[in-house]
């Protein structure tokens, strides 16, 4: 996995110390990525965006967003839409949406399974039908409010 964390700035709150953290996979050839809080965080997940490149491949993609505590499946959603062979489609997974939408051909607004990961749980993206997982091509960018805690 090619997971890179950015720091983009400090946010403070009353009760403790936090910042703003951009967290970027862009690994070509790899549609199913995993990100994981690291120990001692705590992250409060603002939105996730995925651009997803399928290759022409036969087969229909649907991407899906699940949230694992250490072991199991907590959270689950899917886009609306599947995706087909050939096409780039641009995925939104963010807080505000309460269904799953689509407003142009392509273009996904989903909603999130969790807004709060602690440590350890994780966050994958990845399609569903694992179609042409070592081929197709998925940037997940999102961002979090991340928070030491003890």
């Amino acid at each position: 996995m090619a997971q890179v964390d950015s720091y983009l700035n400090q946010h403070f709150t009353r009760e403790r110390p936090g910042w703003y953290q951009e967290v970027v996979d862009t690994a070509l050839n790899d549609s199913d990525k995993t990100f994981t809080c690291p120990a001692g965080e705590l992250w409060e997940l603002s939105f996730v965006y995925v651009d997803y490149t399928a290759t022409v491949d036969q087969g229909n993609r649907l991407v899906i967003m699940e949230a694992y505590d250490t072991a199991e499946v907590i959270g689950l959603t899917t886009a609306l839409n599947v995706q087909a062979a050939g096409t780039a489609e641009y995925y939104h997974f963010g807080v505000p949406y309460t269904t799953a939408t689509e407003d142009n051909a392509g273009f996904h607004f989903v909603p999130m399974p969790v807004q709060w990961l602690p440590a350890g749980y994780s966050l994958r993206v990845a399609d569903f039908n694992d179609v042409a997982v070592a081929a197709d091509d998925m940037i997940v960018r999102f961002l979090v409010r991340a928070y030491h805690i003890n």
